[in-house]
């Protein structure tokens, strides 16, 4: 063991004292130190600012930052930013216009970075990606809703789905409402499918892209069956989307 580290051997702080998230072992190369969990009534406790101070005189020698952080809580093996993961920076395809981003990657260099900030913010400028962004948002919350289920976003063309589980699916129409919501989800659009209890038939369906909407499934191509699926949905209050599906889906 050498020396500086060996100043460390016995401190004794509790597991909710910032000395760990600065000198938890390794504190350098090659460093083999460990930690062990001990009863606190055997081993009296190390001063705060004498165990600090034993740390920065171990860890004096990593001038570039690498070891002063915990990799337990971190769950990383080093800190992003470090002179090695900066020096990266050269090669960033963001830098070369390689690449555009619909998001900040969650790492501390390119969380720092001017330029894929601005990159970002460019990119939600546009409407298309605001729409995306909105949506992927959206879905964030829906799927840790227990009032939701089959909830699925697509971040290539910002489709979302999701079921609230007071959603009555019927024996037959149920077939239809599961097939327009997963169109709908496939071409990039936001449906969902609402609470339909209380058995009142003057629920609708569900929304959109955020309009109320209603399925209907009138078997047949006949312009009669085509008015009655149509005629339906008018039925339902504040309807502004009517999807009519002809046919049968097996």
């Amino acid at each position: 063991m050498r020396p500086e580290h060996a100043a460390l051997d016995r401190v004794t702080l509790p597991m909710s004292d910032p000395f760990w998230q600065e000198y938890y072992p390794p504190n350098g190369w090659n460093c083999r130190c460990t930690v062990v969990q001990v009863r606190k009534s055997k081993y009296p406790v190390t001063p705060h600012d004498e165990a600090m101070a034993l740390g920065e005189e171990a860890t004096g020698k990593d001038t570039k930052g690498i070891f002063h952080f915990n990799p337990g809580i971190e769950q990383k093996t080093f800190p992003d930013y470090n002179p090695y993961t900066i020096r990266r920076c050269r090669d960033c395809d963001i830098a070369k216009e390689k690449l555009e981003l619909a998001f900040v990657p969650d790492n501390e260099v390119c969380a720092a970075c001017k330029l894929v900030h601005k990159c970002y913010t460019d990119r939600m400028n546009l409407p298309e990606q605001k729409r995306i962004e909105e949506n992927r948002k959206l879905y964030e919350k829906l799927s840790k809703d227990k009032d939701y289920t089959d909830v699925e976003f697509n971040p290539q063309n910002g489709g979302l789905k999701a079921v609230h589980i007071g959603h009555n699916f019927a024996k037959v129409g149920g077939k239809y409402e599961k097939e327009v919501m997963n169109i709908g989800y496939n071409n990039g659009h936001k449906v969902i499918l609402g609470d339909e209890r209380g058995n009142d038939s003057k629920h609708i369906e569900g929304t959109w892209d955020d309009q109320p909407m209603e399925v209907s499934g009138k078997n047949g191509k006949s312009t009669n069956n085509i008015k009655k699926g149509l005629i339906h949905c008018a039925e339902k209050p504040g309807c502004k989307v009517a999807i009519n599906i002809r046919g049968r889906i097996r």
